[in-house]
């Protein structure tokens, strides 16, 4: 069974959930921007087996904290190493997607050598041109009815379960507004980089590196191009592609994602 618990650190509290043996190695999770440690849940039982996984809401997601402000990746990995010395971990194995991806590369760029491993699932490897529109639509459906929004994504999503369409709602409706507004206009900085920092910044990476990713036909916002750059920048890193899947790989192909996890980890 699952433990939570609220975690005071130095700069936010965060709302965690365990799975495991608390005395197991540590797996560290961050879910991607909108979301919340519930997006894990299925992916964690299938780990607890072997580790100690360890998630929280991000600030201004769930039940986490919701300052008025502080929502870049900066705060964001400031709140992982936080989190981390907090509970007195031991270079723990860190998984993120998307957004949380951002964070953890963010983390160990800044805390080099802190985690024993990292897989990036499905990171944004470049801010499209069209991410203006992406951030109106995501705070529209943040400041609408829950109803609403769960009629939205079944509209979307003819695939997903009615209570899963409950769930993204409540979920998305949760988060504080500012979270949208400070990573929208950071997105649309960032769109008008034309030197693939995001993707040079990856490559500084010196810890063992998989890259998770999914089709961009599919939804994927790893762009084939830019990992035939990464590869040439970073050579030690692994690619594992799962076809038919889009940005969410761990809810899409969950049995892949959590084999190609535990494989990877066990070459730590």
């Amino acid at each position: 069974m699952p433990r939570t618990y609220e975690l005071p650190t130095r700069s936010v509290r965060l709302a965690v959930t365990e799975w495991g043996d608390p005395a197991g190695r540590p797996m560290v999770l961050q879910h991607g921007l909108g979301s919340s440690t519930e997006t894990w849940s299925e992916f964690a039982e299938t780990m607890a087996d072997e580790y100690r996984v360890i998630s929280w809401d991000l600030r201004g997601h769930g039940a986490s904290e919701k300052p008025g402000s502080g929502y870049l990746t900066p705060h964001y990995a400031a709140d992982l190493q936080n989190a981390i010395d907090a509970l007195e971990l031991d270079r723990p194995y860190v998984v993120g997607h998307s957004l949380g991806a951002l964070v953890a590369m963010t983390w160990e760029i800044t805390y080099p050598g802190e985690a024993s491993g990292m897989v990036l699932e499905d990171p944004p490897t470049r801010t499209s041109p069209e991410i203006r529109e992406a951030v109106h639509g995501w705070t529209q459906l943040n400041q609408s009815p829950v109803d609403q929004v769960a009629a939205y994504y079944q509209g979307e999503h003819p695939e997903w379960t009615p209570e899963q369409c409950l769930r993204a709602a409540v979920t998305i409706t949760s988060v504080h507004p500012a979270v949208y507004r400070e990573i929208g206009e950071d997105s649309v900085r960032s769109a008008q980089d034309t030197e693939q920092t995001r993707l040079r910044a990856m490559a500084t990476i010196s810890v063992p590196l998989l890259v998770v990713h999914g089709e961009e036909s599919a939804g994927s916002m790893t762009y084939p191009d830019d990992l035939a750059l990464f590869v040439s920048l970073a050579p030690h890193a692994r690619l594992a592609p799962v076809t038919g899947v889009g940005h969410s790989v761990h809810r899409d192909s969950p049995e892949m994602f959590a084999a190609e996890v535990r494989a990877f980890g066990r070459t730590l």
